[in-house]
């Protein structure tokens, strides 16, 4: 055979085996290859999974979760391999908070003005401001605070006033805190009023009504010609309803009165004092209930006797004066559309 031949040969032999080698030669490197991947995944598995526990003890300790007493249970056996958790980041990696910004002193007080004078609209609670009043008060607080603590009492609590026309006297009840009965603060002598027992009926006839009144803050008048004043409200729905008439019926200062109640310069202050302060800590209205005398039943029969006609109306008050007498705080009153006072828990 000549050497053309053989070289031809030759090369036949290598066309027909290279691919086997060399298909051969690839899957031992790619073996090789995933030997070195395993090993190294061996390698590195117990360093995650230290990492993992250290993260998971760090955060353990700062979220304190509360320690169950029952056994944990046993994880159910599984042919599978245990997935290898993504290890979570300890702690002190987390940014910290943005740091607080200083807030703007000015627009914090308007923000505060703003909510006192809307809880101040929600309450219906706004004593017209004077600066006599203001005066006054400031001639009056540490005084009135350390008489009303003798009571135990406190300037700013929750008033109410009963008015006796035939004895002249005006008494001063308050509602101490976390208690729902009134207690008697004091006293005061009505310095002069018009008229005699019975009601008030129509403008111009000089008497001093009679009934259940209340006083809202609008009705306050710091600055009234007779020193102080607040207005009571007549002629209430009960008067209205039977077609009194009349108006400007007040309690102020001085001694001298038409159809209302002169209390005298310094006692008049003492009252305003007490009820600006009652109104400007949250009470939306005081009661003022007004009554002809003492209404106690032997009081009672003999100023029936002389008064005759006034036996059903006095009778309807009495049933006001009683409920005081017994519950120790005012009555709710209403009127039914018959015209009678009803009285109720408030």
């Amino acid at each position: 055979m000549s050497s053309r031949s053989l070289v031809g040969l030759f090369f036949l032999v290598v066309a027909l085996l290279s691919p086997w080698f060399v298909s051969d030669w690839f899957a031992t490197e790619k073996r090789k290859a995933d030997e070195q991947v395993c090993a190294n995944q061996r390698a590195v598995v117990p360093v995650l999974a230290n990492t993992a526990e250290r993260s998971f003890r760090s955060i353990r300790r700062v979220q304190a979760p509360r320690v169950s007493s029952a056994p944990a249970p046993k994880p159910a056996a599984s042919s599978k391999p245990m997935a290898i958790a993504k290890p979570v980041p300890p702690p002190e990696t987390v940014a910290p908070p943005p740091p607080v910004r200083t807030p703007n002193r000015g627009l914090t007080r308007s923000i505060a003005t703003g909510a006192k004078s809307l809880l101040r609209n929600q309450r219906g609670v706004e004593v017209p401001f004077s600066e006599k009043a203001s005066r006054v008060a400031s001639r009056h607080n540490e005084r009135l605070d350390a008489e009303l603590k003798s009571f135990g009492l406190n300037l700013g609590q929750p008033i109410y006033l009963r008015i006796f026309k035939e004895e002249k006297e005006c008494e001063m009840w308050m509602k101490p805190r976390h208690r729902r009965e009134y207690a008697l603060f004091k006293v005061y002598t009505i310095c002069a009023s018009s008229g005699k027992i019975g009601p008030k009926k129509r403008e111009g006839d000089l008497q001093v009504p009679e009934g259940f009144y209340f006083v809202t803050p609008n009705r306050m008048m710091p600055d009234h010609r007779y020193h102080m004043a607040f207005d009571l409200g007549y002629p209430n729905l009960y008067d209205q309803h039977h077609q009194r008439t009349g108006s400007h019926v007040r309690m102020h200062g001085g001694c001298s009165s038409i159809s209302s109640l002169a209390m005298g310069d310094e006692d008049m202050e003492e009252i305003y004092t007490i009820a600006a302060a009652a109104m400007d800590n949250g009470q939306r209205f005081f009661r003022v209930h007004s009554f002809p005398f003492r209404m106690e039943d032997k009081r009672m029969d003999s100023r029936v006797a002389g008064y005759p006609g006034y036996r059903t109306f006095w009778g309807n008050l009495k049933l006001g004066y009683d409920f005081f007498g017994v519950m120790k705080y005012p009555p709710n009153v209403t009127v039914s559309s018959n015209g009678e006072y009803v009285f109720g828990a408030e």
